[in-house]
């Protein structure tokens, strides 16, 4: 992967702030302990862990076997379904035979579950695979989705149901009551930076993703993030450059991917930033409300929905364009049927997207407006581990630069207390 910067911003400053994070997050590997919630860097290096979730996976695997049902919603599912469609969801439906597939149960829509719940009925239970994950285990949406799929399948499906959660949470004792296979995950990590537990490489693996490649390349990119000086260090040039920016008055940015199957990688690190750097309060307990409100545009999409707001709008945002080349060949014909745009005549579709892509850079470049690139080697599990892992660290650094506290969520749970005490009454 390549990083490149722009000069829209000006010189970076505020690395030495950065020095000693940056030594908290290594010696946190060094040491190989899950105490503080920066601890979720650790994760990729857990070899424990890691052979956990292959021992299961090669237990329950079995050669019937069609779906995976993911329950879960927000960290417990989105870091799944970012490296799922990247690599094969956003053309799944069109490969009938292509199995097993993962089905995402997450919010709440009656329509969708009673459709999915009838075509679970369909099969037999060895087809089928459950995955029910919530750290906290009281998550509402996951508990009705969990209790509908159970009572639609039965006791049957029983020993083909994983719970992944906390040790000792309520979905873990209802689990073990119930005889349900249990993989837990450290208690300090949080769901938006848990993509490299049992959250996210358990339903991996036993789709068939090579959850090796995937946690090598989130390493690589935690070496790369534990570089005190700024040339090597992506994620403290992103953070830094992300930083200037805010203290100038930006404080949306977007994140422009221009190949169609990495959105849900974009959503995922959407709740990644909203969650960690929006907040009331920093760490002195001073009102601040502070907060990056991350945007998602897909390339090339929304140059025809959004990029005349982005060109000739308000100069109040900062963009990542994102590329990954695709490996698959299709060239269109030289002589054309419809010879309206006559240029593109024996050229590939992959030529013709980086034609797009570059004009769209120098767009911006002509406006002056501020961004940076991340350029994929190609779409692959190592590939994604680095880009999620860089994004985790440029969080936690810019929750340093921000000074506020990236690891909890209060205002997230006063909706949850809320919608508590409404089911209660």
């Amino acid at each position: 992967m390549k990083f490149l910067i722009s000069d829209g911003i000006g010189t970076m400053e505020g690395k030495v702030r950065l020095i000693p994070i940056i030594e908290k997050l290594t010696e946190i590997v060094r040491s190989k302990t899950y105490e503080v919630h920066e601890a979720s860097v650790m994760l990729p290096f857990d070899e424990v862990m890691r052979e956990e979730v292959l021992r299961l996976g090669e237990e329950l695997s079995t050669p019937k076997q069609k779906y995976v049902i993911l329950i879960g919603i927000g960290g417990s599912n989105l870091g799944v379904k970012a490296v799922y469609d990247a690599l094969r969801g956003y053309y799944d439906l069109l490969e009938e035979n292509h199995f097993p597939k993962i089905i995402f149960l997450d919010t709440l829509q009656a329509t969708y579950a009673g459709k999915v719940l009838n075509l679970l009925k369909s099969h037999s239970p060895e087809e089928l695979l459950i995955i029910i994950a919530s750290k906290s285990g009281t998550t509402t949406e996951t508990a009705v989705n969990a209790e509908l799929t159970l009572a639609a399948l039965g006791t049957a499906a029983h020993g083909r149901v994983v719970a992944i959660t906390d040790e000792a949470s309520a979905l873990w004792q209802a689990a073990k009551d119930r005889g349900f296979k249990i993989l837990t995950v450290p208690r300090v990590v949080g769901g938006r930076f848990s993509v490299f537990s049992p959250v996210g490489l358990f339903p991996l693996t036993v789709a068939g993703f090579d959850i090796e490649a995937f946690t090598d390349g989130a390493k690589l990119a935690f070496s790369n993030s534990s570089i005190a000086e700024l040339p090597e260090n992506f994620a403290m040039q992103s953070a830094l450059y992300l930083y200037e920016a805010y203290e100038k008055g930006i404080r949306i940015h977007d994140l422009f991917l221009f190949n169609p199957a990495l959105e849900s990688l974009g959503k995922w690190y959407r709740q990644l930033v909203a969650e960690s750097l929006g907040k009331e309060k920093s760490n002195d307990g001073s009102i601040v409300n502070a907060g990056i409100t991350p945007t998602v545009s897909i390339g090339s999409n929304d140059l025809h929905s959004m990029v005349e707001l982005y060109l000739g709008g308000p100069r109040d945002k900062i963009t990542t364009f994102v590329s990954a080349p695709e490996i698959a060949a299709l060239t269109i014909p030289s002589e054309l049927n419809l010879p309206t745009v006559p240029m593109v005549a024996g050229k590939s579709v992959g030529e013709v997207l980086s034609a797009i892509y570059e004009g769209t850079k120098a767009a911006y470049r002509s406006k002056g407006l501020p961004h940076m690139e991340l350029v994929f080697d190609g779409v692959s599990e190592k590939e994604l581990g680095y880009f999620m892992q860089h994004k985790m660290v440029e969080t936690i650094f810019l929750g340093e630069l921000l000074g506020i506290n990236a690891f909890n969520q209060p205002s997230v749970e006063l909706y949850k207390q809320e919608t508590r005490k409404i089911l209660s009454t």
